[in-house]
């Protein structure tokens, strides 16, 4: 039983980091112009700040994860 306790809390987790880095990728297509900003999602909230050539990312989720990414603003998705 504790394995399989176990195996949910890490799919939740690994849930939670996909949604955070969705949310991250998404943020870069849509700060355009802006230095810095916030956005609301369904999930959580965005705040950004662009540094050079990188966007830095502050996902916060409504779930109470918290997450920071580093991304280039020349983000190719595939």
């Amino acid at each position: 039983m504790t394995a399989v306790v176990d195996n949910q809390k890490n799919l939740n987790s690994q849930k939670s980091f996909l949604i955070a880095q969705l949310m991250a990728k998404m943020t870069v297509g849509m700060s355009h112009d802006q230095t810095n900003g916030k956005i609301v999602f369904n999930h959580g909230r965005v705040e950004y700040q662009k540094t050079g050539e990188k966007l830095v990312i502050s996902v916060s989720l409504t779930d109470g994860g918290d997450y920071r990414f580093k991304l280039p603003l020349s983000e190719k998705t595939n």
